[in-house]
């Protein structure tokens, strides 16, 4: 469990239940690896390789399984990713759209995993196809498979 303000639960979870709890859409859960090369990390899964900044707490999971935890509103459409502050591109099948007034909720997929993402309503995403999206590797998560406790 964690205690704190509603904001820092939400921006800094203690583990990956209070961050599946706190925040609508739940926050994206994806399973992939930790790579390196040189002084870079790497987020690797089937679809895609990101980097991730700032990532030395991440040495000792090099070549082990990591769950990464993205929120929706940090999953830009790639057309509209200047707010991202440090943007990893990928590729996903747009599955449905709710226009939702002031944003469009985006259910996303990829070969391992179900993605939703907040867009600002500029565009409509084309259903059923593959569309590029942006992560901000900034903004991500990561928690220890075995304890579920963020690393």
């Amino acid at each position: 469990y964690q205690i704190d303000s509603p904001l820092n639960i939400y921006n800094n979870p203690s583990n990956l239940f209070v961050a599946g709890f706190i925040g609508s859409p739940a926050i994206n859960q994806l399973r992939g690896k930790i790579t390196a090369k040189g002084n870079k990390f790497f987020f690797v899964t089937e679809n895609f390789k990101m980097e991730i900044p700032n990532a030395k707490k991440l040495e000792k999971y090099i070549g082990s399984d990591i769950i990464m935890g993205i929120r929706p509103e940090d999953i830009y459409d790639a057309e509209y990713d200047q707010m991202a502050e440090f943007p990893q591109s990928a590729k996903a099948h747009c599955e449905v759209v709710e226009p939702m007034g002031n944003e469009f909720i985006v259910f996303l997929k990829t070969a391992n995993a179900k993605l939703t993402a907040r867009f600002d309503p500029k565009k409509f995403p084309k259903m059923d196809e593959n569309i590029p999206i942006t992560f901000d590797m900034k903004k991500v998560h990561f928690f220890d498979v075995k304890t579920e406790i963020k690393i």
